[in-house]
Formats: C-alpha cells, sequence, structure tokens
C-alpha cells in the first residue's frame, strides 16, 4: 500500500487515476504502480484446491466428507477476511490520495474460460470494487466504473487497436511506437473514458439542475 503514497510523493490529492484489475496483481494503475494480492491468497488459494479435489472423492454425506467440507468452509472464511482487510486498507489510500477513482466495471455474460472465472472469484474483483465504491460515498471521492471492451487492445496514446495474445505484456503500438505494461496501458485507457463518462454525466445534471457530485 505505500506504493500508493510513494507515487503521489507526499503532494495534495491527485485529479484521478484508472485502476485495471487482474490476476497476476490485484491491481494496475495508470500511473504504473501495481498493488500485489493479499500475501495469504496462494496458500489459501492451493488449499482450497487441494480439498476440494479430496472432497470429490469421498462419499457424500460422510465422517470424512463432513470434515473435510468443513475444512473448506474455514478456509473461505479465511479468505474473505483477508480479502475484506485488505480492500479496506487499499480503500482508504486511494480515497486518500485521489480525487477521481475510474476502475474496470464487471463483465456479465461473455464467455470467461471456468480456470480463469475461479480466479477472479477466488481475487474476489467484486469486494474490491464495492469496498472502494464504499468508501468513496464516504470521502466525497468520485467513483466511475469503466466498461473495460477494448482496453487492453487499445493504444493509450493514439488509439490505435490491435489483439494481443494473454502471453502479451507489453503493448506495442505499431502505429505510434509506444511500448508500455499491457495493464498499464489499459489502465490509462479506463482513466481516460472514466474522465469522459464522468464529464457527460456532470454535463448532463447541469442541464437537469442537479448540483455536481
Amino acid at each position: 500500500m505505500d506504493k500508493i503514497a510513494k507515487a503521489n510523493g507526499g503532494r495534495r490529492k491527485e485529479k484521478a487515476i484508472g485502476i485495471d484489475l487482474g490476476l497476476r496483481n490485484l491491481i494496475v494503475m495508470s500511473n504504473g504502480v501495481s498493488i500485489g494480492h493479499h500475501p495469504s491468497l496462494p496458500r489459501l488459494k492451493y488449499n482450497l484446491r487441494v480439498f476440494g479435489h479430496k472432497l470429490e472423492g469421498q462419499e457424500t454425506g460422510s465422517k470424512r466428507w463432513y470434515e473435510t467440507l468443513r475444512i473448506i468452509n474455514k478456509t473461505k472464511a479465511e479468505l474473505e477476511r483477508c480479502q475484506q482487510d485488505y480492500a479496506n486498507k487499499l480503500a482508504h489510500m486511494l480515497c486518500k490520495h485521489y480525487k477521481t477513482i475510474c476502475i474496470e466495471a464487471p463483465i456479465s455474460g461473455g464467455t470467461i474460460k471456468q480456470e480463469v472465472e475461479n480466479d477472479i472469484y477466488i481475487a474476489n474483483w467484486d469486494m474490491v470494487r464495492a469496498t472502494i465504491k464504499k468508501k468513496c460515498r464516504e470521502t466525497g471521492t468520485a467513483y466511475v466504473e469503466v466498461a473495460p471492451f477494448y482496453t487492453t487492445q487499445t493504444c493509450s496514446k493514439c488509439g490505435e487497436r490491435q489483439k494481443l495474445a494473454l502471453g502479451d505484456r507489453t503493448y506495442n503500438c505499431p502505429k505510434c511506437g509506444l511500448s508500455l505494461d499491457r495493464d498499464v496501458n489499459a489502465a490509462i485507457n479506463l482513466k481516460r473514458k472514466g474522465l469522459e463518462k464522468l464529464n457527460r454525466q456532470r454535463k448532463a445534471q447541469a442541464k437537469l439542475g442537479i448540483p455536481p457530485f
């Protein structure tokens, strides 16, 4: 979390930040700062996988089955506690240093692979969003969710679009020559799109005579 404060350099609140949610890192920000997952996540994720496979091989309703199920539920509860505490600290630091937070919105539907979907569930992106959103309301920080479509494929400098393989970690633009981490590139696009969305919302409110938020 100290990375957020160090990136700000002790200055007053920055105007805005874009946030890309990920599996390698929990969040990657438009200023290049990345925050990893809770340090206990790999251990708890491994335990869930091991005991999940063990449960599948046991007779449903047996004494061993119930014991394994108890361990799984206990592990899930520990995972949620760790994630909530981590999300609270993250939200506090973000709202302390930024006036506007533009974050990747959830994708409904689609064809997400089961393994990736499970990883997203364990990473608990929904909890992270909800916690940041709640903290923004408490602190008066603007919160904007942005549909992540094409944010990874679009060059954040010139707008050129190209397809990237999952293994491509760097965005190399064939048009303007930009070379940037793919997640940072996506976060910059999320910030731009978020500020555009916020500006449209405020203009619409002004026309209706609604006070700005």
